[in-house]
């Protein structure tokens, strides 16, 4: 017995033969809107992401910080300007000294990446540095001090290098012949033109011993390295001790007026290459600001910091760090 089949015209044959496309529409339409809510989500999900990216840069502009950091009346003069990480310093103020601390407590700020150094000294036309600087390191220098020096003499010259500058020129006593004339009112029987010359001639006056470089440099070199210039733990402020061993190398540059100097600055290999950098630096126009005070022509000095990257010893013992960690004093 066969299964009867629909007529081909009727409404149920056109139904089973409908029946694939109505499917397809289906499976096409669940596919569109399967993709269409993959896409919303995955636009949420970049917003988001670009929204903690703004924060996070947003979170990087320390410019206030490093505002409040200058706090001190001492900077007054100083202007804080840039964004996020990149620091720019301008204004005026009264010295060197308050300069290099200037820099240090802006460096102190955590989130400091460089400082723009335009600031400027009272008295002098240009500014400091003028050069941006990488800070990574979290944390800086503290303030410089240099003592008071009213009432303090500064000796300029050393029995060792500097001869007298005078020498007593003893005249020979001058001798006459016993007189032959009969008498005081008769002319001399003998002209003056005949006279012997008794005197001798003066002896020349020896000229001053100036030092030249090399004497200079191998005196300097070994004061400072009898004596180092010691300074506060991660600081630029010279600690007390070092006073005598700074008045004795102001003593030596000033036995001659027509040399040079650069002031170099150096430390071990602890903590980041940047902080060292800058610590050097900061240290090196400690010494000249102080040298300075000690009456060495301003013009006649210059401050250099080398960091880590001088070594003289290894950084592997206390004792080498002891040794890399210095201020060298240079003729040019």
């Amino acid at each position: 017995m066969h299964e009867q089949q629909p007529p081909p015209n009727s409404p149920e044959s056109r139904s089973i033969r409908a029946l694939p496309y109505v499917v397809a529409l289906v499976f096409a339409l669940g596919f569109l809107v399967f993709n269409t809510r993959t896409g919303g989500s995955g636009e949420g999900s970049t917003g988001g992401t670009s929204a903690e990216s703004a924060g996070a840069e947003q979170a990087t502009d320390v410019v206030p910080a490093v505002r409040r950091a200058l706090g001190d009346p001492a900077f007054t003069g100083v202007a804080v300007g840039g964004s996020r990480g990149s620091i720019v310093l301008s204004g005026e103020v009264a010295d060197e000294q308050t300069h290099a601390a200037a820099l240090a407590a802006a460096n102190a700020v955590a989130g400091v990446a460089s400082i723009d150094d335009r600031i400027v000294v009272a008295g002098t036309a240009t500014a400091g540095a003028s050069a941006t600087t990488d800070l990574s390191a979290a944390t800086a220098a503290s303030s410089i001090a240099v003592p008071a020096t009213t009432g303090v003499p500064v000796a300029r010259t050393t029995a060792s290098t500097v001869a007298p500058t005078t020498a007593p020129v003893t005249a020979a006593p001058v001798t006459e012949p016993a007189s032959t004339a009969p008498a005081a009112t008769e002319p001399p029987t003998t002209a003056p033109d005949a006279l012997p010359d008794t005197t001798g001639p003066t002896p020349p006056t020896p000229a001053a011993v100036v030092p030249d470089a090399a004497t200079i440099d191998q005196q300097l070199s070994s004061l400072l390295l009898g004596a180092p210039v010691q300074f506060e733990v991660r600081s630029a402020r010279i600690e007390s001790g070092s006073y005598a061993t700074l008045d004795q190398a102001a003593a030596i540059i000033s036995t001659n007026p027509s040399l040079k100097f650069e002031i170099q600055g150096h430390t071990d290999s602890g903590g980041q290459a940047s902080w060292n950098l800058s610590l050097s630096q900061s240290r090196a126009e400690a010494v000249r600001a102080y040298l300075i005070k000690r009456g060495v022509p301003a013009d006649h000095l210059t401050a250099v910091g080398f960091g880590e990257t001088k070594p003289i010893a290894r950084n592997a013992t206390p004792e080498g760090r002891a040794k890399n960690r210095r201020v060298e004093i240079v003729a040019t």
